[in-house]
């Protein structure tokens, strides 16, 4: 599931504070290559961050583990919102990844993900199905649920659907923590989702090299 939001800018490429803010962002977009990752779960935080070279230096992994909601606290409380700003924060310092765009990776906890399979008709129903069910998700928390789905076809008449539903009050958290933490979010999707991305972009970088 992934969540980017864009913001309508009305000022023209000739303002001056527009042109210093883009010259900005290409540049944290290409510091070193690197890729920040940090999933969330109901107690941790857990970042991967990718150094990615363009000559034959070997690509180094960091990682790092933050413990940023010792007391289970709701995320859509101010309390458990200050102790995800706290704990973005410290993973941005530690890692050095202020500037940086950030990939974010939901737990299980935070939202529910749905594999379907079978005719187009069939999956499609039962994607309707799915959103209209989605209020029933009390595991998620009170409020508005948000449901995302990427269908791919299989053959003529099948096709692979992916669907996820969270709520809309922890994308807006997780997006406000980021903000005060000074880090910008790239994407948000779950940890299922992330998984598979992964192993397809590492195999066919396989195949590429080959």
């Amino acid at each position: 599931m992934s969540d980017r939001r864009e913001k309508t800018d009305r000022r023209t490429h000739s303002d001056p504070r527009r042109l210093r803010k883009d010259r900005r962002l290409r540049k944290s977009r290409s510091t070193n290559g690197r890729i920040a990752v940090v999933e969330l779960s109901r107690r941790h935080l857990r970042a991967v961050i990718l150094d990615r070279h363009a000559d034959d230096t070997p690509d180094r992994v960091l990682t790092k583990t933050v413990m940023w909601n010792s007391s289970a606290l709701s995320l859509h409380t101010p309390d458990g919102q200050e102790k995800l700003v706290k704990g973005l924060k410290q993973i941005a310092t530690e890692c050095g990844i202020q500037g940086l765009n950030l990939k974010v990776v939901l737990s299980g906890e935070f939202c529910i993900t749905r594999a379907i399979r079978g005719a187009s008709e069939a999956v499609r129903l039962e994607l309707q199905r799915l959103e209209q069910r989605s209020r029933l998700y009390l595991s998620l928390g009170p409020g508005e649920k948000i449901v995302v789905s990427n269908t791919k076809s299989v053959d003529a008449r099948h096709v692979h659907a992916l669907a996820a539903v969270c709520n809309g009050k922890t994308l807006e958290a997780i997006h406000q923590a980021a903000e005060r933490a000074g880090m910008q979010i790239e994407s948000i999707e779950p940890a299922l989702v992330a998984v598979s991305s992964a192993r397809s972009e590492e195999h066919t970088s396989e195949l590429q090299s080959h």
